[in-house]
């Protein structure tokens, strides 16, 4: 089982997946350590030929001169680790948030940045569904497993971006599989906790993913 890393960010490998991750991935397929590029791809296409899984994050190609399905006529999966938690308020109400413009409030939370968030998360998982599931359609075994949060359930209170994506996601999740019940496409979610990554010992608060 061929795998491995392809991003147009090359220092986003060992910043999402972190070392120990990289070594269990490594226990499971035959991964190569080399993060490609989409110029790798274009010019080495018969390289990438016998590859089935894809471990992507930030910068991942497909929406420029290369069709991801095209240059891996072997894929069976690609896992696609993208997100964000940017700090987006306090945590309580106190009187005078309402007015007040030195800290993060709800009243003056940044629409654009809640929107850059909820967007990442939710169209990063919307946007592959749409590019893979075409060629889903008519195959046996096929599966979609998108990663939700468990803060789908149980907000975390600085971040609402990030849970109401999340909450997006499950349900989508779910309407995603009575969507495809008659094709045989499975379309589940899972919803993990922290997970310990490079990027996990970052404050949110100065992220700017």
């Amino acid at each position: 089982m061929k795998a491995i890393f392809l991003t147009n960010n090359k220092g986003n490998i060992d910043y999402v997946y972190g070392e120990k991750n990289i070594e269990r991935l490594k226990a499971m397929v035959d991964l190569d350590l080399t993060p490609y590029c989409e110029q790798d791809i274009i010019a080495s296409p018969d390289k990438f030929a016998d590859v089935e899984y894809i471990f992507s994050t930030w910068g991942m190609p497909g929406g420029g001169e290369i069709k991801l399905t095209e240059y891996f006529p072997s894929l069976k999966c690609l896992f696609y680790a993208a997100g964000s938690i940017r700090y987006f308020a306090n945590e309580y109400f106190e009187k005078g948030d309402e007015s007040r413009d030195d800290i993060l409030t709800f009243f003056n939370l940044d629409k654009s940045g809640f929107d850059f968030v909820f967007d990442l998360n939710m169209k990063g998982v919307l946007l592959p569904t749409q590019v893979f599931a075409v060629d889903m359609i008519g195959r046996e075994g096929c599966s979609i497993v998108n990663i939700s949060s468990m803060n789908a359930y149980t907000p975390l209170t600085k971040i609402p971006a990030y849970s109401s994506a999340k909450a997006a996601v499950s349900n989508f999740t779910q309407w995603l599989a009575t969507h495809f019940a008659g094709t045989g496409i499975r379309c589940n979610s899972v919803n993990p906790s922290s997970i310990a990554t490079p990027m996990a010992k970052i404050d949110p608060a100065t992220l700017n993913m």
